[in-house]
Order: structure tokens, then sequence, then C-alpha cells
């Protein structure tokens, strides 16, 4: 049940994408951030290492089994990943990072304390985020 659960989400996200960027012309993409005639740039900010490094590992592991070798029409999904440690103060940064290597959205962040300080910095540069994995 939970393999097709995982399935289900997988799918939706990979619709998400498809429709997101199914209105931006392939020729046209300087007013589209993380959207190139060639990409398409998705970020996710998560614990890659520390005490929540199994959650972090697993969600980045589902990620790249999902989009690894997946194009949107002629892009291709390029997924960047930057450790937060599960610790606020590193996910600020961290998703400052993501922000700088321009990115279309923010997926699958993990941790409640973490998205509680990355939320706010995604509204302020108008990022979408998608998948969240949080316990509140």
């Amino acid at each position: 049940m939970q393999c097709l659960k995982f399935t289900y989400i997988i799918l939706i996200l990979k619709i998400a994408v498809a429709l997101a960027t199914a209105c931006t012309p392939i020729e046209d993409t300087s007013s589209s951030p993380g959207i190139s005639n060639t990409t398409i740039r998705l970020g996710s900010v998560l614990a890659l290492e520390g005490q929540e490094e199994a959650l972090g590992s697993h969600m980045k592991a589902g990620l790249e089994a999902a989009f690894s070798n997946q194009n949107v029409g002629k892009r291709k999904i390029e997924l960047i990943f930057k450790n937060d440690y599960y610790e606020p103060p590193t996910a600020r940064q961290s998703t400052q990072d993501v922000i700088a290597e321009d990115v279309f959205f923010v997926i699958g962040n993990v941790g409640t304390p973490t998205a509680n300080v990355t939320l706010p910095i995604l509204k302020e540069h108008q990022i979408p985020a998608v998948g969240f994995f949080t316990g509140a």
C-alpha cells in the first residue's frame, strides 16, 4: 500500500511540473526563473547528514528515482540538493543558496522546524514550495 501511495505522489508531482511548465514557450524563458531552453531546475533543502539523515536521504532517493532522466517537453529536469542538517539556521542559508542557483520551485524539503524558516524565504522570492514532508 505504501508503494502505491508513493507511486501516486510521484505521478502527481510529475503532472505538476508538466503543467507548470507547459505555458512557458521554449523560445522565451527569460521571465521564468529556473527554466531554460534545455532544463528545468528544482531545488531541495533537506538533512543529508546529521540527526535526521535517514529522512532526508530517503526523500532525496525518491526524488532522484522520480525525476532522473525525465523530460518535460524538450527540457531535462535537473535536481539541486542542499544539506540543512535538520537545523533551522543552516536551512535558512541552504535555502538562500538554492535560490541563488535559480530554481523553478523547491520540492521535498524535510522537517517542520526547517520548513518554518524556509517557507517565508521562498514566499518572499515568490518560489513555489511543493511536497514538503513535515509532521505538523
